[in-house]
């Protein structure tokens, strides 16, 4: 399962204790978190447990965290600074989850991947937003939520290119012919080079 959306914490708490509800008896299954060029390591182990595996923070190998616990650790972990305070929540933590289940007893995952339309995105540490993670992920599934008719498809993004020059250089055919779809797509922008 990939995934890709944009969370507060308690977004993001009720989306870990979702991936623990499914996951709890799957000691099979590895949870991979990315955002702003960081990534994760987590899993199961127990009921509403997980452990967590970051490089840049080696001395908490082996300890148990909540659900609640996890999502500031994960907050802490991606250095998403714009949660200064949790409760105005000024902007989501953009990010991607990745699950991987061993094949032969593969498990279905899919209420866990976001459903509503989204009429507005977060941007990341990294100046990212929910769309250009999507795109960088190959995350059609998480494209689709979003509602271009109250969202630019042509804005910059943080390096300042625009969705389907991105795509051009990181997606496959599928996330461009779909962002090639939008009637509000402007192709006049494609004359900026996209460096990455």
């Amino acid at each position: 399962m990939n995934n890709t959306d944009q969370y507060t914490q308690e977004s993001l708490t009720h989306y870990l204790e979702a991936i623990n509800e499914k996951l709890k008896n799957r000691p099979d299954a590895a949870i991979n978190f990315s955002a702003n060029n960081h990534s994760v390591a987590v899993r199961i182990v127990g009921n509403q447990q997980f452990e967590l595996v970051n490089t840049n923070n080696l001395d908490e190998r082996n300890q148990r965290f909540t659900a609640s616990e996890l999502a500031k650790k994960l907050d802490n972990a991606f250095s998403n600074n714009s949660w200064t305070n949790w409760f105005t929540g000024k902007k989501p933590l953009v990010m991607n989850t990745a699950i991987f289940t061993n094949s032969n007893a593969s498990i279905d995952l899919s209420a866990l991947v976001g459903q509503g339309a989204l009429t507005a995105l977060g941007t990341g540490k990294n100046g990212a937003t929910l769309l250009y993670e999507a795109i960088k992920s190959n995350d059609l599934a998480a494209l689709k939520r979003i509602d271009f008719s109250q969202i630019d498809i042509n804005q910059p993004d943080h390096l300042g290119g625009n969705a389907l020059m991105l795509a051009i250089h990181l997606s496959d055919n599928n996330i461009i012919e779909y962002l090639l779809e939008q009637p509000k797509l402007d192709l006049n922008q494609l004359q900026k080079i996209y460096c990455i």
